[in-house]
């Protein structure tokens, strides 16, 4: 990662340091503004959304809503979470609760043993996202990662914008914070690299719409994560995405204060267990899943494995076989 800052004059780096306090201040106040909301209780609509024309460069790369579910993400700190798909719909609707002890208990880090499901289906992940083991907030504040200011255009409304890498990895993460609405982030974008040292955007999450709490504390009302094209003539399209928005009537923030929520009297019944979860799926999906379960079990692993073996042992003597057979035929002729 470079730093955009080199000093060779020592008065240079004076002149420097208040860039580095004001990048650290409005760090501080992005990673505050995320860890201000303690709880939530929030149901929102989520749209599905396909680029039929991400290939097609002569049309605009225009959104078509795929599908729309209504999902419910409740999560406390030192509480627990649970996650509900398809609220309403009782073909698909699925409940997954998980409380504190057990999800820091685990073994698995915070970020990935609070979730189960794609990024863009949850509340979270346009308030706190997860990068692999780490929330947002963590990459902020981690001093094993480099944050750094991006070059800023101040004829430009857009907030500044700060990137944060490591040297141990082959991306990075860019981030505005938004001064307007507490320095939550208002656009996160994720970069990796592809191929011979190339680094493409992957994905984007840009938040459209704030409210404001009771309590003054700004949220997230209205957002949208697309995946990128990262290769090829089609590069930096839209391809998919999740658009958010939130059921503000039937939401609340900083308004957990009970586990009641995170233990399995709150489920209608627990017909799955996984990874320290507790699931219920509703009767028309449960069959499928319990299906996916025995792919994923170790029984069904030893099974297959066995047949593999067995297979590849045949094969093996079926090899042989053949040829000791052509060894033999040349000397048959022969004798004759």
């Amino acid at each position: 990662m470079r730093n955009q800052y080199k000093f060779i004059f020592l008065g240079c780096f004076f002149l420097a340091m208040p860039a580095f306090a004001g990048t650290t201040n409005e760090i501080d106040r992005c990673v505050a503004a995320i860890n201000s909301i303690k709880s939530y209780d929030v149901t929102f609509t989520i749209e599905h959304l396909s680029y039929p024309n991400c290939n097609n460069l002569a049309k605009p790369d225009a959104p078509v809503v795929a599908a729309t579910d209504t999902n419910r993400d409740v999560l406390a700190v030192g509480l627990g979470r649970r996650i509900e798909r398809g609220v309403g719909n009782n073909e698909t609707h699925t409940i997954g609760i998980i409380d504190w002890n057990t999800a820091t208990t685990n073994g698995r880090p915070l970020a990935k043993a609070l979730t189960f499901v794609l990024p863009g289906l949850t509340y979270y992940d346009y308030l706190n996202p997860p990068s692999g083991n780490f929330f947002l907030s963590d990459l902020l504040s981690d001093k094993h990662f480099n944050v750094t200011p991006l070059e800023s255009d101040s004829s430009n409304s857009v907030p500044a914008g700060f990137q944060i890498g490591s040297s141990l990895s082959t991306g990075f993460i860019r981030m505005w914070p938004d001064p307007k609405y507490g320095y939550l982030p208002s656009k996160v974008e994720w970069y990796h690299e592809v191929k011979d040292g190339q680094v493409s955007l992957l994905y984007r999450m840009q938040v459209e719409k704030y409210i404001q709490g009771n309590d003054g504390t700004w949220i997230p009302a209205k957002a949208i994560l697309t995946s990128i094209m990262p290769t090829g003539a089609a590069k930096g399209r839209e391809v998919t995405g999740f658009s958010m928005t939130v059921d503000v009537a039937h939401s609340s923030w900083n308004s957990v204060t009970s586990d009641e929520l995170f233990f399995a009297k709150s489920l209608p019944t627990v017909n799955s267990d996984q990874d320290g979860w507790k699931y219920y799926y509703s009767p028309p999906l449960l069959s499928s899943i319990k299906a996916a379960e025995a792919i994923r079990s170790p029984e069904h692993f030893e099974l297959m494995r066995g047949i593999v073996l067995g297979v590849m042992v045949a094969i093996t003597f079926l090899f042989i076989i053949l040829l000791v057979m052509r060894r033999r035929k040349p000397h048959e002729q022969y004798s004759r």
